[in-house]
């Protein structure tokens, strides 16, 4: 069952972490794993078994964030499981490393079988292609962090190291300051 789940974490991350935020946590520190192993009691690990036995046993995926949706969750835990037990795969105590962003996710979900034997293919076509499209819209937009990394001009308007920026010729326009002027480019 743990191979299984294993196996597929890279796949199952695109239904765990399915913002391009989720994978700004994933990064190894603290709580959150960056590969998919698994362990008894261990917060750290993507797979965490609980001490507590009998009723309480249970499996824990540690990966997954609150915007995930937990029935599509289940759902893929349950295929790639029922598809470790059937392929007796048994669980490695370092798996392999997790996808760093949502788009890698996305190419590994893409490229899963059992998920898109269990869900169907047009599901998994229509959920990337949503996704893709976040992707992709993410990287058109200029964060105030990388607008804060650029030199501040001094001649030239604020509008012409946004024009630079985003390379949109024709589409940069400034918000007003409250004194008047060129203010900061309106994002």
């Amino acid at each position: 069952m743990l191979g299984g789940i294993q196996a597929h974490a890279p796949a199952l991350s695109a239904l765990s972490s399915p913002t391009i935020n989720s994978y700004k946590r994933l990064h190894g520190e603290g709580l959150s794993p960056d590969t998919a192993n698994w362990g008894e009691d261990n917060r750290y690990t993507y797979l965490r078994i609980p001490a507590e036995r009998g009723k309480a046993t249970r499996v824990e995926l540690r990966a997954g964030d609150a915007s995930a949706n937990p029935y599509l969750l289940l759902a893929a835990m349950l295929h790639a499981a029922s598809d470790g037990i059937t392929r007796g795969l048994e669980p490695q105590p370092v798996g392999a490393a997790l996808p760093r962003t949502l788009n890698e996710s996305l190419a590994a979900l893409r490229t899963d079988a059992t998920l898109a034997a269990a869900f169907g293919q047009e599901f998994i076509d229509i959920y990337s292609a949503i996704k893709q499209r976040e992707v992709d819209r993410f990287a058109l937009a200029v964060t105030d962090w990388e607008w804060d990394l650029l030199p501040q001009p001094r001649v030239a308007s604020p509008c012409l190291a946004r024009h630079v920026l985003q390379s949109w010729a024709y589409t940069t326009h400034c918000v007003p300051s409250e004194g008047g002027g060129h203010g900061r480019p309106g994002l």
